[in-house]
C-alpha cells in the first residue's frame, strides 16, 4: 500500500511512482505527506480534499502537474515549497489566505491565479519564484507579508489595490525585472527595502496615505528618474533612496521634517533639492554635489 491513511487523513505517501492519484475519501493531506518525494511528477488530488497540510509537498522538485480541486479551503505553510518544476497554479476560491512560504523557491512558476476573496499573502509566500511573470492581487487583499515576492526577477508589473492596508518589509526586493508599479493601497508606511534593488523601476507614485518612507525603501533603484513625495509624508528614513543613480528630480513637501542618514546619497544626478523650513537632514542625506535650499530662504 502506497498511502498511510488514518481517518481520512493522508499521513504519508510511501510509494515510488512518478504519477500519483490520491484515493477518494481523503479530506486532509497531512503535514510533510509527500515531502522530498523527488520522483513525483504529477499528483491528482480528488474532490473532497479540504486541507493541504504544512510542507505537504516540500522538496518535490520534479512535480510539474498539479490541479487543486474546488473543495480545498486551506493550504498550509510551505505546502509547495521548492517545487521547482511547477509552472502554473490556480488557487481555489475557498482559500482565503496564502500562508508563509507556500510557494517559496518554486523557481519554474510562471503564472499564479489568486481567488477573488483572498485577504492576505504571508511572508515569503512567493519569494525566489525566479520565473514568475504574472500575478494579479485581488481587491480583497489587505496584508502582504515580509519578502512575499522577493527576487521574483521576471515580474514586470504589479498593481496594489485600494484594499491593501499593510505592505511589509522587502515585499518586492530584488525584483530586477519590475518596470511598473501602481500603489493604490491605504497603507501608512513604505516599509524597509520594500522596493530595494529594482533597477528597472522608472517611476513610482507614492500614495497620500503614506506618512513614513522607511530605511532603504527604494535603495538601489538605479532606473528611478523622478519621485514626487506627497504632503502626507513626515519622515524619510536612512538610505531610503540610496544609490538611485538615475534619480535627477525629487519633490519634497513642507510636511517632511526629518530626512535620515544617506537618504539620497549616491544619487549622482541630483543637483538641486528644496526642503521645508522646518526640515532636519544629515550632512550626507544628499550627495555632496547637490545644492539643498529651504523654501524660507527662497521667499
Amino acid at each position: 500500500m502506497d498511502f498511510l491513511i488514518e481517518s481520512s487523513v493522508l499521513m504519508k505517501y510511501t510509494g515510488s511512482a512518478a504519477k500519483v492519484e490520491i484515493p477518494a475519501g481523503v479530506t486532509v493531506i497531512g503535514p510533510y505527506a509527500f515531502a522530498d518525494s523527488d520522483q513525483v511528477v504529477s499528483v491528482m488530488i480528488p474532490d473532497g480534499v479540504r486541507t493541504i497540510g504544512e510542507w505537504a509537498f516540500d522538496g518535490c522538485d520534479e512535480l510539474a502537474e498539479l490541479r487543486l480541486p474546488a473543495s480545498v479551503e486551506t493550504i498550509g505553510k510551505g505546502a509547495f515549497h521548492s517545487c521547482a518544476d511547477l509552472t502554473e497554479v490556480v488557487i481555489p476560491q475557498g482559500v482565503t489566505r496564502i500562508e508563509p512560504s507556500t510557494f517559496e523557491d518554486c523557481a519554474g512558476l510562471k503564472r499564479v491565479v489568486l481567488p477573488e476573496n483572498i485577504t492576505g499573502i504571508g511572508y515569503l509566500a512567493f519569494a525566489d519564484c525566479l520565473n514568475l511573470e504574472e500575478i494579479k492581487i485581488p481587491e480583497s487583499v489587505t496584508v502582504i507579508g515580509d519578502d512575499a515576492f522577493r527576487s521574483c526577477r521576471c515580474l514586470k508589473e504589479i498593481v496594489l489595490p485600494t484594499s491593501v492596508r499593510e505592505l511589509e518589509c522587502s515585499v518586492f526586493e530584488n525584483c530586477t525585472g519590475l518596470r511598473r508599479v501602481e500603489l493604490h493601497g491605504e497603507f501608512p508606511k513604505l516599509r524597509s527595502s520594500v522596493f530595494a534593488n529594482c533597477p528597472q523601476l522608472h517611476n513610482v507614485t507614492i500614495p497620500d496615505s503614506v506618512n513614513l518612507i522607511e530605511n532603504s525603501a527604494f535603495e538601489g533603484c538605479t532606473g528611478l528618474r523622478s519621485v514626487v513625495i506627497p504632503n502626507s509624508v513626515a519622515e524619510i528614513g536612512e538610505n531610503a533612496f540610496w544609490n538611485c543613480t538615475g534619480l535627477f528630480q525629487v519633490t519634497i513637501p513642507d510636511s517632511v521634517t526629518d530626512i535620515g542618514w544617506g537618504a539620497f546619497e549616491g544619487c549622482e544626478q541630483l543637483e538641486h533639492v528644496t526642503v521645508g523650513a522646518e526640515c532636519d537632514y544629515e550632512d550626507n542625506s544628499f550627495p555632496e554635489e547637490c545644492y539643498v535650499s529651504r523654501r524660507a530662504e527662497e521667499n
